[in-house]
């Protein structure tokens, strides 16, 4: 409610105002007195705005807001560019999206809580952390967070226990909670059967890459690995299950998934993994019940009127996404990595005087050694060449070989404790079609100068000393990659060659070796920065591949969906390599493990 007066000296004139504003609307009168001090006619107004005033009235209150969070959560969305047009193919928000959205839900003192319903949505456990770490922010200010399940996944089920102040679940569903494993297929055997030899050079037994093509099982170093790394993730997932749960639980996690691999609401009930059984219809009432007639609100907006026009001082520091397999060339926004766009990003950033530092955001388990090299080198141009800026590496869900390549020249390196990261090493497949070509009656025959001109040809099987001179080749990219390690991390090279060998570490032992600086996100990453730059002043983040504009067409195709876990499983493998083309040599990290 708005009241107001005026009186003006010379003419002795006396005008009042008087307004109301409510959400969307404003409205209100004013008039003045005419020479002989008698009101003379006024004006009406009334203003109209998608955007929110500030209201006496406030219908927003007590809100407990369905968020919807649903499909993929993606580092950035997966995109193709079509001249003017970039078309999105999946569905889901983006990791930056939710925190964004978390704060401003905050900071909105109308907002009581976030309801969950039907949670079911895919993200990287790493992912995980980085948003549990977010809604524990968004709880500090005393704000709660409520989950409604039909059924929940075991990957779900851990993310909500984290962080929710309670569970509720329906009376004929269930928590599926299984743990974790690695499950990798190995078709050696159907190669050989149809002809097709495979070389797997590796610089080491941990570097296990080529293994699906070469070997017919496990070998001892990769079960080695694979467990060393499988029981320090699973330590971070019953610490945030332990934690979230606070004493509920009446077992330890271990003891539950070892029990069964799937509860019934009243066992899960009973066992402390969830707080309640009821119907969705219900939830709305439970709410009222147990937290002062909450109301559910199915859509939010916070699009509020600007009062406040002074910005406070921000450093600008470019965010650079460096997601999916590394290759040559040029790289697919959200899905691969290539070279030429990832290198020009970071020098466009080095180059812009009013950019300040980069943060290179990566989610990649590597690829083409050549590639991460020439990506490599321009991060340490922000180090050792013109215009020189501080560089911090955010790791997201994975960041290794090749991804770790990238990211070791950076001034600091951030990771969650379940990232996925080191895999320091390189490996060559090669595979040969001699049998196979005998087989369907193809015969080669060669004329050449020169006594390799012929060298990587897939039509026979290698010499001897065409082998060496690829294992003198993978040797020597490692002995760099490990050298380029030791002078950026400042250790020692025998101390990394330990730490290194193929070998694949979580976050948290990363750190314990030296390989990564803190433990954090992307929040963290910027707090480095700050203390990079010796600032106070806040970080503006600025994409430097550009934000979405008019021109972007959201499309979903996911028929993922229809075929079998083996089946993809096998695909994810072998996709791998796709964008190699005739690079036989990569950095490239062999799997990742899944939480179900």
């Amino acid at each position: 409610i708005r009241l107001g007066g005026s009186y003006d000296v010379d003419s002795e004139s006396v005008g009042l105002n008087f307004g109301i504003t409510l959400e969307n609307v404003s409205t209100g009168t004013f008039a003045d007195t005419d020479e002989d001090k008698e009101f003379q006619a006024g004006s009406y107004y009334v203003n109209i705005s998608e955007k929110t005033f500030k209201s006496f009235i406030n219908f927003r209150k007590n809100q407990f807001i369905d968020y919807k969070l649903k499909g993929q959560v993606f580092e950035t969305k997966p995109g193709q560019k079509i001249g003017p047009f970039t078309i999105f193919m999946s569905k889901g928000k983006t990791l930056s999206e939710i925190i964004e959205d978390l704060n401003t839900m905050k900071d909105d003192k109308n907002v009581s809580g976030i309801v969950f319903q039907q949670a079911n949505f895919s993200a990287r456990l790493a992912q995980r952390e980085e948003l549990r770490d977010a809604f524990m922010d968004f709880k500090s200010a005393g704000k709660k967070v409520v989950f409604y399940f039909e059924e929940v996944g075991g990957s779900n089920y851990a993310f909500a226990a984290s962080i929710a102040d309670e569970i509720y679940i329906n009376p004929a569903g269930g928590v599926d909670f299984k743990g974790i494993s690695v499950n990798s297929p190995y078709i050696n055997s159907l190669l050989d059967t149809l002809g097709i030899d495979v070389i797997n050079l590796r610089s080491h037994d941990y570097k296990t890459a080529g293994n699906m093509f070469s070997e017919d099982h496990m070998t001892d170093a990769e079960r080695e690995s694979y467990q060393y790394l499988l029981d320090g993730i699973f330590a971070e997932i019953s610490a945030m299950i332990e934690e979230g749960r606070g004493g509920k639980l009446k077992n330890s996690v271990e003891e539950l998934i070892n029990e069964s691999p799937i509860w019934t609401a009243e066992a899960a009930l009973e066992k402390g993994l969830i707080d309640g059984i009821i119907f969705q219809d219900e939830l709305q009432s439970k709410l009222e019940e147990k937290y002062d007639n909450k109301k559910i609100t199915e859509k939010y907006s916070h699009n509020e009127i600007r009062y406040d026009w002074s910005d406070s001082k921000t450093e600008k520091v470019a965010l650079i996404y460096a997601v999916g397999s590394i290759h040559s060339g040029k790289g697919i926004s959200g899905k691969s990595i290539g070279s030429v766009t990832t290198a020009a990003a970071i020098k466009k950033a080095r180059e812009d005087k009013t950019v300040k530092g980069i943060i290179l955001r990566v989610d990649s388990g590597g690829g083409s050694a050549l590639a991460s090299d020439i990506i490599a080198r321009e991060i340490e141009l922000c180090k050792t060449g013109d215009n020189q800026k501080p560089v911090v590496a955010s790791m997201g869900g994975v960041a290794a070989s090749g991804g770790y390549y990238i990211s070791t020249y950076a001034d600091k390196i951030v990771a969650q404790p379940s990232t996925i990261t080191g895999s320091i090493g390189v490996v060559g497949v090669f595979p040969i079609f001699e049998r196979m070509y005998e087989k369907i009656h193809i015969n080669w025959d060669t004329v050449k100068i020169g006594k390799f001109s012929d060298f990587g040809t897939t039509s026979r099987i290698p010499t001897s000393e065409e082998k060496d001179i690829y294992n003198n080749l993978i040797h020597h990219l490692y002995d760099r990659f490990v050298r380029i390690v030791a002078e950026s991390r400042g250790m020692e090279v025998d101390e990394v060659h330990k730490y290194a060998q193929g070998r694949v570490w979580t976050g948290r032992q990363a750190l314990e070796r030296g390989l990564v600086d803190a433990i954090g996100g992307m929040n963290l990453a910027k707090i480095e920065m700050q203390e990079l730059l010796k600032s106070d002043n806040e970080i503006e983040l600025v994409n430097i591949d550009g934000k979405k504009g008019m021109h972007d067409i959201g499309l979903s195709i996911d028929a993922s969906s229809y075929i079998p876990e083996e089946i993809k499983s096998i695909w994810k493998t072998a996709s791998k390599f796709k964008n190699l083309k005739d690079e036989k040599i990569q950095m490239v990290l062999p799997f990742e493990p899944e939480f179900k």
